[in-house]
């Protein structure tokens, strides 16, 4: 997802890797990130879960998740602003995600939700 992101034209993006739960929610302490990518099975973590501990650490930012199919309704249901499904990380499909993740998550903060 990475190399996608810093080859999308017109956006700048500064990414920053990590492979835990745990570490995800660190940094989430220590930066003010403006974009998440999560996948939502990770070595200490899986499933919904992992997106509501991204939520508890991160209110304001923009989270997309990479799911499979069956876990597409529960992470929309559990806040996630977008997704992509697992395969499908083309640098078009990231960046469509992450653009329209930010506007939705823009204007739901504006109206307070």
């Amino acid at each position: 997802m990475q190399r996608y992101l810093f080859k999308s034209p017109g956006t700048i993006y500064h990414p920053q890797h990590v492979s835990s739960l745990k570490a995800a929610v660190d940094k989430l302490a220590e930066d003010s990130l403006d974009v998440v990518l999560v996948d939502l099975e990770l070595p200490d973590s899986s499933g919904v879960d992992t997106l509501v501990a991204i939520r508890k650490a991160t209110e304001a930012a923009t989270v997309v998740v990479t799911c499979a199919e069956e876990q597409l309704l529960h992470a929309l249901a559990a806040a996630a602003d977008e997704f992509l499904y697992k395969g499908d990380g083309t640098i078009q499909n990231v960046s469509r995600a992450v653009s329209h993740a930010t506007v939705r998550r823009a204007l739901l903060l504006r109206r307070g939700a």
